[in-house]
């Protein structure tokens, strides 16, 4: 309990997260947290195979850059392990550990310590159709700080004579070389008048097929897939939620790769969780083929990331006293408890002379957001025990999983934070994914409560 009162002191007096800096870098306090996606496309080179491109964008204020012969320069380096998992979602095997390099350049110090630019990193594997587990690793080689972020992943099978690959959000394409600038990221906000997602069609011969796209916005964040994007593969079945937006037309395929870039404006969208869908039917209606993703509509990123603003208030319960939550909680319209709020960030901006950007705060909501997508069960994300854990420490250095078996009574993780000191044990006891914290009385270090 004293490390977790230390803790809340930390932030509450502006200081941040994890460990101090090293003297001699470019940035003061580097933010743990980055981004990743995963797209499968058609391997035609791969028989019986998949394409599964791994994406990494690294904000520049996690990295440590050091002075170049011009501007900045920082190196780091990646590692993944993609396990491959069984009906029940357990792990049968590593299938591919690839490790690559990669450096990011800044001209100027400023761009350094701004989160808005990253390192966008990638490598291609080919994988049997199936559910893997994919865990990325950043380790900065100047600092030494490693970040590691995982997700679930659905390697397509594109066998069938019609096919659809994964979608992805782009920020980018060039029609003359046929390639994507991919926004790693779930994330819109309302200040962008529209986004763009690619995808691509194969055709085993020419053809014609109706092509459906549909963005439906979902009642509640809750509602979305536990897993981010996991493909939930609605075949027949009516949309859940609003339709957004609607395309619905017959078109013609070449033979091969048909990629197909759509821009979807973004005036009068609420604020709120939507589900991108693309459906491909044959001439009777009936659907042959169908991907899907999850994402966020925020009033501003650069601002907070709650999707209501009474919700994001109650997600200060982490670093926030009581006085202060009954304070932004009493102002009498959602203005004034949204100006409180803002104020009470702006107390603990690291940066206050950019007044677009607070860095602690944005981090802070990345945290949430990332819990809510990964640890979601019976209450949100954020408010089980590892979410606890993640929202006020980070991604741990280091995670241990154990299945049930003679030995072990239930599966476990032990989440390793050494730059603390620290280590957390969960449990999950009722079978349901849902890991508890365990505090043994003999180590008073592992409570969070």
């Amino acid at each position: 309990m004293r490390f977790l009162l230390v803790s809340l002191l930390l932030v509450l007096l502006g200081l941040p997260f994890a460990g101090s800096p090293r003297v001699g870098y470019a940035q003061s306090t580097p933010a743990p947290g980055f981004n990743v996606d995963v797209v499968s496309t058609k391997a035609p080179n791969h028989p019986g195979q998949a394409r599964l491109d791994l994406y990494a964008s690294i904000p520049f204020n996690a990295l440590q850059f050091l002075k170049a012969a011009s501007g900045f320069s920082a190196s780091f380096d990646l590692y993944a392990e993609v396990h491959r998992l069984d009906d029940r979602n357990e792990i049968q095997a590593l299938v591919e550990n690839p490790a690559w390099e990669a450096t990011a350049q800044a001209e100027h110090f400023t761009a350094t310590q701004s989160p808005l630019n990253a390192a966008l990193t990638s490598r291609s594997i080919y994988l049997e159709p199936g559910r893997y587990r994919v865990q990325i690793q950043v380790q900065d080689r100047a600092s030494g700080i490693q970040m590691r972020q995982e997700l679930m992943a659905e390697v397509r099978d594109f066998s069938p004579a019609v096919t659809v690959s994964d979608l992805i959000l782009v920020n980018d394409f060039s029609a003359s070389t046929q390639s994507i600038v991919p926004r790693v990221s779930d994330r819109l906000t309302v200040q962008d008048e529209s986004f763009k997602f690619f995808y691509e069609v194969y055709a085993d011969t020419p053809a014609e097929v109706r092509v459906e796209r549909v963005v439906i916005r979902t009642q509640k964040s809750k509602t979305l897939p536990f897993l981010g994007w996991f493909l939930r593969r609605w075949r027949d079945e009516e949309p859940i939620g609003e339709v957004a937006y609607h395309y619905d037309a017959v078109v013609g395929l070449k033979k091969g790769r048909n990629p197909i870039v759509v821009t979807v404006p973004l005036q009068d969208y609420e604020v709120g969780e939507y589900i991108l869908r693309v459906a491909l039917r044959d001439a009777d209606g009936r659907v042959v083929d169908l991907a899907e993703r999850a994402v966020s509509l925020l009033e501003s990123e650069a601002r907070h990331n709650g999707r209501d603003i009474d919700e994001a208030i109650d997600q200060l319960a982490y670093v926030a006293k009581a006085r202060d939550l009954r304070y932004i909680r009493e102002g009498t319209s959602k203005q004034e408890r949204f100006e409180r709020f803002m104020a009470f960030w702006q107390k603990r901006d690291p940066t206050p002379a950019t007044p677009d950007a607070n860095e602690r705060m944005d981090e802070y909501y990345h945290r949430i957001d990332f819990a809510n997508r990964h640890y979601a069960g019976q209450t949100g994300g954020w408010q089980s025990d590892r979410g606890h854990a993640l929202v006020l420490f980070g991604e741990p250095d280091e995670v241990e999983q154990g299945q049930a078996n003679a030995d072990v009574k239930h599966p476990y993780e032990v989440w390793h934070y050494r730059r603390i000191g620290r280590r957390f044990v969960f449990i999950d006891d009722v079978g349901r994914g849902e890991f508890r914290l365990i505090s043994p009385p003999w180590d008073e270090r592992s409570s969070i409560r």
